[in-house]
C-alpha cells in the first residue's frame, strides 16, 4: 500500500506540472509557437542537444550528485518527497 501511495503522489505531481505548463502554453497562444520557431531558439536547442550528445560519445562524463547516487544513505521515502520529485521530473524528461 505504501508503494502505491508513493507512485500516486509521484504521478499526481507530474500531472500537476504538465497541467500548469499546458495551460500556460494555451494562454500564450500563437506567440509561444512563433517564439519557438525563432532561429535563435532553434539554434540554442540544437547546441544543447549536441553538447549533451558529446557525453554519449565519451568526450566528458555526466554524473549524478553524490547525495542522490544509488547506494548513498537517504531518508525514508514519503508522499511529499515523491510529489516533489514528480513535479520536477519534467526537467529530466521534458517529453
Amino acid at each position: 500500500m505504501h508503494v502505491a501511495s508513493l507512485a500516486l503522489a509521484y504521478s499526481l505531481g507530474m500531472a500537476l506540472v504538465y497541467t500548469v505548463l499546458g495551460m500556460a502554453a494555451g494562454l500564450a497562444g500563437e506567440g509561444l509557437a512563433a517564439a519557438l520557431q525563432n532561429a535563435w531558439v532553434l539554434g540554442a536547442f540544437a547546441l544543447l542537444l549536441v553538447a549533451l550528445s558529446l557525453s554519449m560519445f565519451g568526450v566528458y562524463e555526466l554524473q549524478m550528485p553524490s547525495a542522490i547516487r544509488p547506494g548513498s544513505p537517504r531518508p525514508r521515502a514519503s508522499c511529499k518527497v515523491d510529489a516533489t520529485l514528480g513535479c520536477f521530473s519534467w526537467v529530466a524528461c521534458p517529453r
